[in-house]
């Protein structure tokens, strides 16, 4: 209850014979409550604002919120699929703009192996090396044997098989190491395929009547 000498709400005390209540902190009498709280109470009640901040606003507004969210993430997919349609038109549009595109190239022309008289060439370069290097080490087998146990015979086979071995390594590395020349009626691929091609030669005058 309202005290108005400690101005304050305070706890009353009731006398024993009845009457009016007395504060337990000065005895005074105890009569009504504040008037100027129940007038600001009044006020704060009549506060537009409040309405904004109630707990059924504040739910309505995260209500919508999610609902706005839910939607965005709904129609999402549909954006991008939209996005992805007007990039491929766009792509779309500047190809048939480009002059070039509507060219038709020529046919793949697939390269023809290579003559075999090439695989040939490098079989018996290797040939020639192992041959070569056996003869080599034979030949040098024998020079030495002779020298070791004196035996003219020896020397005699030995020395000129170890100088034809040397003369097969020889020709196996040179030949490993030349290149081998293409035929002569060989042409390259895009060179012959340009050469055939019609559209090769207008392709120029495509690009000036496109400018």
């Amino acid at each position: 209850m309202w005290c108005s000498a400690c101005r304050q709400d305070v706890p009353g005390i009731a006398p024993p014979s009845g009457g009016v209540c007395c504060c337990a902190r000065c005895g005074g009498a105890l009569g009504h409550d504040d008037p100027t709280a129940d007038s600001q109470f009044r006020a704060a009640s009549d506060d537009p604002t409040d309405e904004l901040f109630s707990p059924r606003a504040l739910f309505d507004a995260w209500q919508l919120e999610d609902d706005e969210s839910d939607a965005a993430w709904l129609l999402r997919p549909a954006a991008q699929t939209a996005v992805a349609d007007r990039r491929t038109k766009a792509a779309g549009s500047r190809e048939t703009s480009n002059p070039l595109a509507a060219l038709e190239l020529p046919p793949t022309i697939e390269r023809p192996p290579a003559p075999s008289r090439f695989r040939i060439g490098g079989l018996i370069a290797w040939l020639l090396i192992a041959a070569g290097m056996t003869a080599l080490s034979c030949g040098a087998m024998l020079a030495g044997w002779s020298v070791w146990e004196d035996r003219q015979e020896l020397w005699t086979w030995g020395v000129p098989i170890a100088m034809g071995g040397q003369v097969a390594l020889i020709v196996g590395l040179l030949m490993l190491a030349v290149p081998f020349s293409p035929p002569h009626n060989y042409q390259h691929p895009l060179t012959a395929g340009r050469r055939r091609s019609p559209h090769a030669r207008q392709a120029p005058h495509i690009l000036d009547a496109g400018h």
